[in-house]
């Protein structure tokens, strides 16, 4: 599913790198990071298109906005 994914950003045009992440036991999971942007008015554009996907970013902060280093700048919408 992870390769399905970012073979779909590609189109879009996102590039995207994947790591494998240990998964608790049994689950591989795989995490799909973008390149990093100077501020996230810069990555929006980016966003739009994940959105658009129906895919819900997470944005990992590393000083823009002020925030911690690998401090969330987003949460999930509330269903």
């Amino acid at each position: 599913a992870a390769v399905v994914l970012r073979d779909r950003l590609s189109l879009l045009g996102v590039s995207t790198g994947m790591t494998k992440v240990d998964g608790n036991g049994s689950n591989t999971l795989y995490r799909l990071q973008t390149q990093t942007f100077d501020s996230l008015a810069d990555a929006q554009p980016t966003l739009a298109k994940i959105r658009g996907m129906g895919i819900t970013p997470l944005l990992i902060g590393n000083g823009i906005i002020g925030a911690a280093t690998n401090a969330p700048l987003s949460q999930s919408p509330v269903p």
